[in-house]
């Protein structure tokens, strides 16, 4: 007598469990009644919708977002959307020790950094690369004395050379004007910043202004001496987007060499 052999195969379902395909008869059918056949068939069935119902229960739903593409409706997964936004990094860094004014006949804007300024302003050149917050773009006061500032950071270490740097006017002067510098920082590192990706700008001038900014930014006082460097970290695809009035900025910490 002909013996009728079933083999149960296993699948992955995507509720991640194991479930029974139907069985796969592997001998001639004819050798069965209909009504035999019939609830080999039904049970099979019975098994299947069984399984289908609690992964139904047990699989939660993926939410979608629903859009317009030429004119046909679109979904996707929100998965796949990466929803954080780039990281911003910006140094408000103090120009380092410069000689007292003591001619009358020397302006202000010509004071030059002292010899242990310069040392000063390389050890934090040094902080900054060996905690790697290297400046892709500089943005500088053009006195003197930031001048000199960085070009012994620059004598430091060679990468602040390669940085795209801008020396502007408006940084020595607004750095006198109460409240007014955090905004006007914004501004021009917008503007430098526009075509390109950078995410690391180190901003180099004068008190009170970069103390006042950089509490701004930070939410609490912040005291700057000479060649200190208050670094800050933002977010935002860009950096009008990391400036924006609800963004919020955290003190990373301190360089005080």
């Amino acid at each position: 007598m002909t013996t009728a052999t079933y083999l149960s195969g296993l699948q992955h379902c995507r509720c991640g469990n194991v479930r029974v395909v139907p069985p796969v008869l592997t001998c001639a059918l004819s050798t069965h009644s209909a009504a035999k056949r019939s609830r080999f068939h039904q049970l099979a069935s019975t098994q299947q919708n069984k399984h289908a119902t609690q992964c139904r229960q047990q699989t939660p739903r993926q939410p979608v977002v629903q859009g317009q593409a030429n004119g046909a409706t679109t979904t996707t997964s929100l998965r796949m959307i990466d929803t954080q936004a780039p990281k911003r990094r910006l140094i408000i860094m103090r120009h380092a020790d410069s000689i007292e004014r003591t001619d009358p006949q020397t302006r202000d804007h010509e004071r030059s950094i002292t010899d242990m300024g310069r040392k000063a302003a390389q050890q934090t050149a040094q902080m900054l690369h060996e905690k790697g917050w290297l400046p892709e773009v500089v943005m500088s006061s053009n006195s003197e004395r930031t001048r000199q500032t960085l070009e012994a950071m620059r004598e430091a270490v060679d990468a602040f050379r390669h940085a795209e740097t801008h020396f502007r006017g408006s940084l020595y002067t607004i750095a006198a004007l109460d409240g007014m510098t955090r905004k006007h920082l914004q501004n021009v590192i917008v503007d430098a910043c526009r075509q390109s990706m950078h995410d690391c700008v180190l901003c180099l001038g004068h008190n009170k202004g970069w103390e006042e900014a950089a509490t701004s930014f930070a939410g609490h006082p912040v005291r700057l001496e000479t060649a200190n460097a208050a670094l800050l970290e933002g977010s935002g695809e860009t950096w009008a987007d990391a400036f924006a009035n609800d963004s919020d900025w955290k003190l990373v910490g301190i360089l005080v060499p």
